[in-house]
């Protein structure tokens, strides 16, 4: 009996031991990893013009994973601040280097889905609009118009057809050019933070997507020749892209280089 007491002792004893081994082991993977991939967040990107060598460095930042704020050197956007309300971004805003307010922009949801999306220069007579109706959740109507200030009166701009797929925004169908978008399988920078996933529908580069934009093909119109944007990433060993090359071509011509982005991460 007593040394049946003894082998059961040292079993515990090693059992014990394995266990410690591998929490120890699985902290060395985790601080291997440093920060969780669903956690990571853009810190600072520094973006030079490949026509005129300006640099422009913007740097972010957050509470957790909401993004409130962008400062920047080298553009005449210093400032931009964002505001939530829940998870949801509800208002954008540009400020120059005198604290003026340049550009607003205004966000409004229904169902947790964006409906419609303001945008304001303050040096401009004009307010512009854009109204979402979805047919589905990855075909999603738009109308864009825009209302004098002075005279309140609105006239339609522009309407359309945006596709989505698996979280990326596809093509934008209009009555002007139509664009075309094309993937990778790798991480887009900005995928984590709170309400971006509603902003790839406005912003040129598509922040929201979760991958990262290969081609963008414009093709030819009645009134517009075919062009496109290329781009090219160098990635970290999380498939976040440390580096974006953009390049822009007219009728299938050899792309001219437009900008390098270098991105960096906390």
């Amino acid at each position: 009996m007593k040394k049946l007491n003894l082998l059961l002792l040292f079993l515990s004893f090693v059992l014990l031991s394995c266990s410690k081994n591998e929490l120890m082991n699985n902290d060395s993977i985790n601080n291997d990893s440093k920060v969780p991939q669903e956690h990571v967040l853009v810190s600072k990107t520094i973006e030079t013009d490949a026509y005129t060598s300006n640099i422009i460095t913007s740097n972010y930042s957050y509470e957790g994973n909401k993004l409130i704020s962008i400062t920047r050197t080298g553009s005449n956007i210093s400032k931009t601040l964002y505001t939530y309300t829940d998870d949801l971004i509800t208002k954008v805003e540009d400020f120059d280097s005198n604290e003026q307010v340049l550009t607003t922009r205004t966000y409004s949801y229904n169902n947790g889905k964006l409906v419609k999306y303001t945008w304001h220069n303050t040096n401009n007579t004009y307010i512009y609009e854009t109204d979402y109706t979805y047919i589905s959740n990855e075909t999603i109507n738009y109308t864009k118009s825009r209302t004098e200030i002075s005279t309140n009166s609105t006239g339609a701009m522009k309407t359309g057809t945006i596709n989505m797929l698996n979280g990326n925004f596809m093509s934008d169908v209009s009555t002007h050019t139509p664009a075309y978008y094309e993937y990778d399988s790798k991480k887009q920078p900005f995928r984590n933070i709170t309400g971006f996933n509603f902003l790839m529908f406005i912003t040129t580069n598509k922040s929201g997507n979760q991958n990262n934009a290969t081609t963008i093909n414009f093709p030819a119109t009645e009134t517009t020749i075919a062009t496109n944007k290329t781009y090219n990433y160098i990635y970290n060993s999380n498939d976040y892209p440390t580096e974006e090359k953009i390049y822009y071509s007219q009728n299938n011509q050899s792309g001219d280089l437009l900008s390098t982005i270098q991105y960096f991460y906390q």
